[in-house]
This record gives structure tokens, sequence and C-alpha cells, in this order.
């Protein structure tokens, strides 16, 4: 029985660390062109990715 509750455990602990990826890709994917090239004006230093 420690076993199932275990894997539900496991379980659980991916589908959030799925869906906090989902937000952040999410996250990326809202901002458009023009807030890009702003954030990339005002912060010339950071390293493009």
């Amino acid at each position: 029985m420690d076993n199932i509750h275990a894997l539900t455990r496991m379980e659980d602990k991916a589908k959030l660390l799925c869906a906090s990826h989902n937000l952040s890709v999410t996250a990326k994917a809202l901002l458009n062109d023009a807030e890009f090239s702003k954030i990339k004006n005002e912060a010339p230093a950071l390293p493009t990715l």
C-alpha cells in the first residue's frame, strides 16, 4: 500500500513540474516582439539566448 502512495506522490510532483514549465513557456510566448525589443534595449548587457 505504501508503494502506491509513493507513486502517487511522485506523479503529483511530476504534474506540478510540468505545469510550472508550461507556465514559464507560456509567459515567454506572451512577450511580444515590441516588448522584447524594449527590454533588450533597456538591458543590452544581457547575453542573447
